[in-house]
């Protein structure tokens, strides 16, 4: 590689050095940092503290086999998504600079595997690091890992370039059968284990299915990094398989050098769009996507004026159907295979199973909740609490429209209250239809389907004006691009820690009012439910006006996030 960008790949590091230590000469920016540094120490010292216990560690074996299946959807995340393209992405300050300059491809590509190397090396660090307790030996592990990273950014390149190579039209038509097949792989092996095992419960199903001929061909070639990983002897468990993963980082980054035939034209145009999409992201936040070509047809009936809150709530449900389509495809795919799971495991359970029973005061048992229809409402309340975070809906997408709202002819409340109803009314037609999932595969359970789903607008309320609240008040954009920003990971970990400390008290105190009502009732579950929905309900009049006061105390001028 060429000297200068030697140099230049030195002088990088050290701008983003000088730039953590410039922030730490005011006294919120020393703060942060000793508060970052706080959380990493803590969650490494647990871990050493865990993996000094041996009756808290893991059991041998019970980690590794869930390794390779996760390693296989972090490729499959990054190939057949956006994800890959980061992998060959310029900023584009590099690409006025670096592409005009007097640089072979080769060059310019070996300065983007050595950035993307050193990356891949604090990467791995924090990896073993947080998962030091279920590791055998760290300095096997890390290399490891260092190995399993590395697959994965280089076929991430390798897959970019190819798709820039080809038409465009065709790429996507061969993503698209690349996942059909494996796909179809998949249901082939778990029909051959239902096929094979007949009158096994849902768990037993799982423990067989990894061992099927159709998900070990499958995972063939990550059980190479798993095996490395969780080597247990240098030689020649640890040699033998981290020469055979290094064999498979080294013939694709032979793949990447064979590909760069059209890299500058190809390297350019992946820029611009990682770039795009990074903005957007810094301007929005969250995980949301970019609309595609078919967001423009969503269509959304117009709502009444609602003295000026109808047209913001329209907006708003209109925005989020038409940027979160990926999300929302995730999680109906979750519920849909939760549900599925629900359904085999009661088709093929033991029929001398007996069904779980809780005892009431003075009666007899009764039949208890099934197990996974209330786990499965445990999955959906928890990926709404992740949603109202990440999200870019409400305030936290209009950070830089925040003028425009000002300027609007009606009062901060009515503003808040129409921010924040579109995300509510979508997240709340989102559960109903898990919940109903859910029910079809388990009718017995649908008075506890039916309360959760009238906990749905509440609880949605609760979260969206509580992120979006926090966020007027201490407002925090998203850490985005290829550089890593010591005080942005600190404010990020402050504000969620915030909202978790907030959310402890909006959400127990109704649970200990229904818990009271439930004693006094002679335990009384309908009466657990109507007090505590009452009482969550009462707490969001004040919750929108903290956020329309949050709003109006915002100063555009000095507050708005760079």
């Amino acid at each position: 590689m060429n000297p200068a960008l030697l140099r230049l790949l030195l002088l990088l590091n050290r701008a983003t050095w000088r730039r953590t230590l410039r922030g730490m000469k005011t006294v919120r920016g020393a703060l942060l940092v000793l508060f970052t540094i706080g959380v990493v120490v803590v969650m490494v010292a647990s871990q050493i503290w865990v993996g000094t216990r041996p009756e808290l560690r893991p059991a041998p074996g019970t980690i590794p086999p869930f390794a390779s299946p996760g390693l296989l959807g972090l490729v499959l995340l990054t190939v057949f998504t956006a994800a890959g393209e980061a992998a060959v992405y310029f900023t584009p300050a590099e690409v006025d600079m670096l592409f005009s300059g007097p640089f072979t491809r080769r060059e310019l590509l070996g300065f983007k595997l050595v950035k993307t190397l050193l990356g891949i090396l604090v990467m791995s660090a924090f990896f073993s690091v947080f998962m030091l307790s279920s590791l055998p030996y760290w300095p096997r592990a890390y290399l490891g890992i260092l190995l399993a990273l590395g697959m994965v950014q280089f076929l991430g390149m390798a897959m970019a370039l190819a798709g820039q190579i080809a038409a465009e039209q065709a790429y996507t038509r061969g993503r698209r059968l690349v996942l059909a097949a494996l796909a179809a792989a998949a249901l082939l092996g778990v029909a051959d284990v239902l096929r094979r095992s007949p009158g096994r419960t849902f768990a037993e199903i799982l423990a067989h299915l990894r061992d099927s001929p159709v998900f070990v061909a499958l995972l063939a070639p990550f059980d190479v990094f798993t095996r490395a990983i969780f080597a247990a002897r240098w030689f020649p468990d640890f040699a033998v398989w981290a020469a055979a993963a290094l064999a498979i980082d080294l013939a694709l980054l032979w793949l990447v050098f064979r590909l760069d035939a059209g890299y500058i034209e190809s390297a350019a145009t992946i820029s611009q769009k990682v770039y795009e999409r990074i903005r957007r992201t810094k301007q929005g936040g969250g995980v949301a996507l970019p609309p595609g070509a078919g967001a423009a047809r969503l269509r959304v009936p117009g709502l009444p004026w609602l003295f000026g809150t109808g047209p913001l709530a329209w907006r708003q449900l209109l925005i989020a159907m038409r940027t979160s389509r990926h999300i929302l495809m995730a999680t109906l795919m979750i519920g849909v295979m939760f549900s599925s799971a629900f359904f085999f495991s009661q088709k093929r359970a033991a029929p001398q199973a007996v069904p779980t029973a809780v005892s009431q005061p003075g009666g007899a048992p009764t039949e208890g909740p099934p197990v996974v229809p209330v786990m499965g409402v445990m999955m959906i309340f928890y990926l709404t609490f992740l949603f109202s975070m990440q999200l870019p809906w409400a305030f936290r997408g209009d950070v830089d429209h925040i003028d425009f709202l000002k300027s609007l002819p009606i009062g901060p409340l009515r503003v808040a209250t129409g921010e924040l109803a579109g995300g509510v009314v979508l997240l709340t037609a989102l559960q109903i239809v898990l919940l109903g999932a859910l029910t079809a595969v388990s009718p017995s359970s649908w008075p506890g389907m039916l309360a959760a789903a009238a906990f749905c607008p509440p609880f949605n309320a609760m979260l969206m004006a509580l992120n979006n609240g926090i966020f007027l008040v201490y407002p925090v954009r998203p850490s985005v691009g290829t550089t890593f920003e010591f005080q942005v990971m600190g404010r990020m970990m402050l504000f969620m820690m915030l909202q978790f400390l907030l959310l402890i008290p909006l959400a127990g105190i109704p649970a200990a009012v229904g818990a009271g009502v439930f004693w006094l009732s002679g335990y009384s579950w309908p009466a657990f439910a109507a007090t505590s929905w009452l009482a969550l309900a009462a707490e969001l009049p004040a919750l929108v006006l903290f956020v329309a006061w949050a709003f109006q105390r915002f100063d555009v001028s000095t507050e708005t996030p760079a």
